[in-house]
């Protein structure tokens, strides 16, 4: 049986290795919006330079 002392500590690290992951995956999804509305400005950008007014 486990101490109540030892439950705790695995909680916690159970919880701050979720966090890790989600924070990581928080990351990975807001670079990837980024990237794609970068790529959006700069098709804007190439797209007004072709067009002559």
């Amino acid at each position: 049986m486990l101490t109540e002392e030892q439950k705790q500590q695995i909680a916690r690290r159970l919880d701050a290795e979720a966090k890790r992951q989600k924070e990581s995956k928080v990351v990975g999804v807001w670079r990837s919006t980024l990237t794609e509305r970068e790529k959006e400005e700069r098709q804007k950008q190439i797209e007004a330079k072709e067009i002559p007014f």
